[in-house]
Order: C-alpha cells, then structure tokens, then sequence
C-alpha cells in the first residue's frame, strides 16, 4: 500500500497561536480538503503525522486534543475528504507533564508514528510521500524513505529562506567572496543557475528558471519541465545538501498533490 505523510499545524491548517487546544481555534486551509480529495482518488493511505508538546507541557490534555482530531475529521468529511489515521507525539524533554516529559522517538524526526503507520497498513515506503512545514518533517520522510515536500505555508517560507541564507554564506566562504544579506542569495543562488536580486524576488526567480532535476530516476526531467508549472513546483537546487533536503518544495498541500498526481502518472506509464 501506498500513503500519504501529512504533518498538521501550518500544512493543513492555520497555526496562529503555536498550541491549538480547542475546535474554535482550528481553521483548516482553504484547499486542504481539495487536496486530500485528490489523494483519497489516486488510492493513498492518508496519515496526519503530529508533534503535540503542548500535552507534555501541560496546555491541553489528550482528550482535548482529540476533540480537535474529531472537529479536524468531520470538517474535511463535509467535503468528502477522508482521513485513514490520525498519529501525534505528546511528548517533549522540557514538558512538565508525566509520562510525557521525556525525549521519544515518536516525536519528529524520530520514525516511532511512522512504525506506528505500519502497524495498521502494509505501507511500502518506496511508493510514498511526506509532506510538511518545518525541517522536522523532511528529515522525518527522509529517515523513512519518503518523498519530501516541503510546503511554505505556516513556517516553511521562513525554513526555507532560512536555508538558502545559510547555504548561500557557506557557499561564499568556500568560494572566498565576501557577500551578505541578499547578495549572499544571489551568489549561491547563480550556482544553482537561478537568477535573484532580493530576497523577496527568490519564489518569481525560481518560478522563471528551468527545473534541474538531480537525485531520484523516478523523476523524469522533461515530465517535470513540461507538466508540473513551476509556479506549483520548485525543484531544490539552491537547497542545502543533507539529511533535511526536501525533495520539492511547493507553495502548499494543494501544490504538492498536482505534483503528487503528475508523478503518479508517470510511474503508470513505466
């Protein structure tokens, strides 16, 4: 079987105050439904995969949070999206809240909701996806042999500004030029042949820019550059290197399942 990783706070919904404790505080994204629409078609398991320290550090209890996972279901269902399995981690080392105040591995990026997942659904990790906000969430997928997305709403705009300003400042060391701020973009960024002037002018940037595929053959360089709009797809070449490098990063949940169903496509074809 094949399924679908969904991180939840800033991927599905809105992550306004950082720790949501009741119903009346969760709003899903509009195209979240539409999304998981078009992954409950193409036949995937869909699993929400979710860090809740605020268990561990006493801001709700697990019985309020599982009102919200009710409200979170029965929302979606209004408009015939359908969730397989709800996971989340209560714990976290700084919580004050017994059993839950210790470190654990299934808390992201450990792998335990993932082995949990597979307790429940013959999974082959090989054929599925994880998609989320934060670094946590990539290096989650990748630790499990998941195709990553990283999408920017909730904090993955800033993660991945964030990343290209570090790469960019090493790729500069290296290279022994003296640049920061935005020029520090615009160098590390013309290595990956991608034309910026402003930080703020990366996403139009990239979205101008050939696609350059590099690492899994699955992916087909001319299926990406003439069917997936790099408005919806951005591959990461100005990405840093390493355990948390996504595999795309997109604008949100409802661009990463068009690049999901295109990808799928594909895999028919072979």
């Amino acid at each position: 079987m094949k399924a679908v990783f969904i991180d939840r706070d800033g991927t599905i919904n809105e992550d306004p105050v950082g720790y949501i404790s009741s119903p009346k505080d969760f709003k899903l994204f509009p195209f979240t439904a539409e999304a998981i629409r078009i992954f409950n078609s193409l036949g995937f398991i869909v699993i929400i995969v979710s860090n809740q320290s605020g268990i561990a550090r006493g801001f709700f209890t697990e019985a309020e949070l599982g009102k919200v996972h009710e409200y979170m279901i029965e929302e979606l269902a209004k408009e015939n999206a359908h969730i397989d399995l709800v996971l989340y981690s209560p714990y976290h080392p700084k919580g004050c809240v017994e059993p839950f105040n210790i470190e654990h591995n299934s808390r992201k990026p450990g792998s335990g909701m993932f082995y949990e997942a597979l307790k429940k659904y013959p999974i082959k990790a090989s054929q599925s996806y994880m998609i989320g906000d934060g670094l946590f969430d990539i290096e989650f997928g990748k630790k499990n042999g998941l195709v990553s997305f990283l999408v920017k709403t909730g904090a993955g705009l800033d993660v991945w500004v964030a990343e290209v300003e570090r790469t960019s400042v090493l790729t500069a060391r290296k290279s022994e030029i003296s640049v920061t701020g935005a020029d520090s973009i615009n160098a590390s960024l013309r290595k990956s042949e991608i034309s910026a002037t402003e930080a703020d002018s990366i996403n139009a940037s990239l979205r101008k820019s050939e696609i350059s595929v590099t690492g899994a053959d699955s992916i087909n360089a001319s299926l990406l550059k003439s069917e997936i709009s790099t408005t919806d797809s951005e591959r990461t070449s100005a990405f840093p290197t390493g355990v948390c490098q996504p595999d795309f990063v997109v604008e949100n949940i409802l661009s990463a399942a068009n690049v999901i169903k295109i990808l799928e496509k594909q895999k028919e074809k072979q």
